[in-house]
């Protein structure tokens, strides 16, 4: 993770609106498109993009695996990819907390019954106490 710093500036009710609206219309928040802008205006590279690992691919295959979407189902996606780049990000209460909501959001679109809902709280587990090659993440002491 690229280290960032908060940046507090005032501006005018109108550019804000103006960022928010055009932060919607591409999809990314008000944050990113104001990094973006900056890292434009000072001509340099963008930052890069983070990858999503093991648990974003389970819930996509989750996700895909299950009936013809409907709204609900797609909001229950997006919420659950959300949570599953947190949970890969994120480390302590933060990651805690995705990994219950993921987990609870999982289970209701899938079902408890299902064999995918099953497959995919192994797989989640796995990925969170487990590198990438299956050895046990420590957690750093204090």
């Amino acid at each position: 993770m690229v280290a960032s710093r908060t940046l507090s500036v005032r501006i005018a009710t109108v550019l804000h609106d103006r960022l928010r609206a055009e932060a919607a219309a591409q999809g990314v928040t008000v944050s990113s498109l104001t990094v973006r802008l900056l890292l434009l205006g000072l001509d340099l590279p963008p930052p890069p993009e983070p990858s999503d690992g093991r648990i974003v691919a389970a819930v996509a295959e989750l996700f895909d695996g299950l009936a013809a979407p409907d709204a609900d189902l797609g909001l229950h996606r997006e919420l659950a990819l959300l949570l599953a780049r947190t949970v890969e990000r994120e480390r302590g209460p933060a990651q805690v907390g995705a990994v219950r909501e993921l987990r609870d959001l999982a289970r209701q679109a899938a079902g408890e019954s299902d064999e995918r809902w099953r497959a995919f709280q192994a797989r989640l587990a796995t990925a969170v106490y487990t590198d990438e090659h299956g050895n046990p993440i420590e957690e750093a002491s204090e």
